[in-house]
C-alpha cells in the first residue's frame, strides 16, 4: 500500500450555499450596532439631567408649592388656604453699584440660600438711594433684580422685592415705573412679594407720608 506525502494535491471544499436566515442575519446584526451606538449617544446627556431632575423635585417640596399666593387676613400672613403662616430667610444688602452687596445678587448665592439654609424666602433690597442706586444706574440695578427674582423662583423661594430707600416718597414717580414693569414680568407668579418702601425712619409720619403712597 502507498501512501503519498506529497503537499502539493490539495482538496478544495465545495461550495456551500449559505441558507437565506444566514443571509438576513448580517444585515440585521449591523442594524442592531447602529441601533445600539445611538442609544449609547443619547445616554451619555443622562447625567446632565440629574440637576434639573433633582431641582424639580426640591421645587415641589418648596415654601411656594406648599403655601402658594399669600395674602393677609387681619393683620396675619396667610396661605392660599388662609391659614396663619411664617417664613424665613436673609435680606440681600444694598445692590448699589460699588457698594460690594451688588456681588452677592448672583444664582449661586440664591441656590445656597435655598438649598443650604433652607431658607422659605428671600429679599432683594434693590437700592433706590445715594450713589450707584436704580436712580443713577438703572439697568445695572435692574438686572441684579430680575437675577435675584428668577433664581428664587427656580429655587420655589418667596423673594421680596423691595424698593431700598429711607425717604421713597422722593421718588414715587420712578418707583411706579419700577414695580409696574416687575408686576407685568413677574407678577402672575405667587413667588413675588413688593415692599414699596423700605424701613421707615423714626421721624417719618405714616398718615403724611407712608399711607399716601400705599395708596396711590
Amino acid at each position: 500500500m502507498l501512501i503519498s506525502n506529497n503537499n502539493n494535491h490539495k482538496a478544495t471544499a465545495p461550495a456551500v450555499k449559505k441558507p437565506l436566515q444566514f443571509q438576513l442575519f448580517i444585515p440585521l446584526l449591523c442594524l442592531l450596532i447602529c441601533s445600539f451606538i445611538t442609544f449609547a449617544s443619547q445616554v451619555t446627556i443622562a447625567p446632565q439631567m440629574v440637576k434639573s431632575a433633582s431641582n424639580i423635585f426640591a421645587v415641589a417640596k418648596s415654601a411656594v408649592a406648599k403655601h402658594g399666593q399669600l395674602s393677609i387676613k387681619n393683620g396675619q400672613l396667610v396661605n392660599q388656604r388662609k391659614q396663619e403662616i411664617s417664613l424665613a430667610g436673609p435680606s440681600l444688602y444694598w445692590s448699589n453699584n460699588g457698594w460690594a452687596g451688588e456681588d452677592f445678587y448672583q444664582k449661586d448665592v440664591i441656590n445656597n440660600i435655598s438649598q443650604q439654609w433652607q431658607a422659605s424666602i428671600v429679599r432683594a433690597a434693590m437700592g433706590a438711594d445715594f450713589k450707584g442706586s436704580y436712580l443713577t444706574h438703572t439697568k445695572d440695578n435692574l438686572k441684579r433684580v430680575e437675577i435675584v427674582i428668577e433664581a428664587a423662583v427656580e429655587n420655589g423661594l418667596y423673594i421680596i422685592v423691595d424698593w431700598h430707600s429711607h425717604h421713597a416718597e422722593n421718588h414715587t414717580k420712578k418707583a411706579i415705573v419700577f414695580f409696574q414693569y416687575i408686576a407685568r414680568k413677574y407678577g402672575h407668579l405667587p413667588n413675588i412679594i413688593y415692599e414699596i418702601y423700605n424701613e421707615p425712619l423714626q421721624d417719618t409720619d405714616w398718615h403724611s407720608v407712608i399711607n399716601p403712597i400705599h395708596s396711590r
